[in-house]
């Protein structure tokens, strides 16, 4: 399978989202009027205690690190490789995207440990284009654990998900082949992806990847349940979520999956590593 970069001059029915904010100039507006005229009566903010109300809704079983490996004074290196959800944008505070928030949150858990979370997302990117750069990126820096936040460009650049599940399996080979654990970070619950008819599609994808992928190596992070879960069940308003472009999560959403992360991570039934990456 060619898993080179997407040509975007050919791609049918939808705009490359290297140019979302513009293409969706007026719905992101219309979405900030919305927000302006109607908030939630019982809302409540998106705090450190609200965030961890819905810790059941984010995995159902830990994964890769063990209390024991805590402690060794070797290295353990976390990747989190994705697109802009991972990298963050430029009016996120550094300190708040996800993969350091799950390093500070780590710091806290695992006081002993010696845990780098290594942030190696890029805006823009499609699943395609992130597997392309998994050599040099990713298992150059013989990760422990990998967190692979994958599929949303896809589903807002492409019409319909044909090819998508290959690619999915594609990448978690090239990692679990190498004996690498994987968290797949599945897709935002976020107004321009909720209008997606591949939404759906592609969080089926992603969850049956998991479900079905090596035992012990592939597991689920639920970021849209965690969304869905904290906007439905604790009225937790949209705008304290995700940004006016009604795509992009605000530092207060990024600090929760952070801190979602690393509970999972020192779970208490962790999966054990059961070799070296290679």
């Amino acid at each position: 399978m060619n898993i080179g970069r997407v040509d975007q001059a050919k791609l049918p029915g939808k705009s490359p989202d290297r140019g979302l904010l513009g293409h969706y100039a007026v719905l992101g507006l219309a979405f900030a009027l919305t927000l302006g005229c109607a908030a939630p009566a019982a809302s409540e903010a998106l705090d450190e205690q609200t965030c961890q109300s819905v810790r059941a809704a984010a995995f159902d079983k830990g994964a890769g690190l063990t209390p024991q490996a805590s402690v060794n004074t070797l290295p353990m290196t976390i990747v989190a490789v994705g697109s802009s959800s991972t990298e963050g944008m430029i009016r996120n505070a550094k300190n708040k995207i996800y993969p350091a928030a799950m390093q500070t949150a780590l710091s806290k858990l695992w006081p002993l440990a010696n845990v780098q979370v290594v942030n190696k997302g890029k805006g823009g990117e499609t699943m395609r284009d992130m597997i392309a750069r998994f050599e040099t990126d990713v298992i150059a820096l013989k990760p422990t654990l990998v967190i692979w936040q994958l599929g949303v460009n896809d589903v807002l650049r492409y019409q319909g998900t044909e090819g998508r599940h290959e690619e999915i399996q594609a990448g978690l080979k090239a990692l679990t082949d190498r004996n690498i654990p994987v968290i797949l970070l599945d897709l935002q619950y976020a107004p321009l992806v909720l209008k997606d008819p591949d939404t759906l599609p592609m969080q089926a994808m992603i969850d049956d990847a998991a479900r079905k992928g090596p035992r012990g190596r592939v597991f689920h992070f639920k970021r849209f349940a965690v969304m869905k879960q904290l906007a439905e069940t604790y009225h937790v308003p949209m705008a304290e979520m995700t940004e006016t472009d009604g795509l992009h999560m605000t530092d207060s959403m990024h600090s929760c999956v952070g801190q979602l992360l690393a509970a999972m991570v020192v779970a208490d039934r962790p999966v054990v590593l059961s070799g070296k990456p290679q």
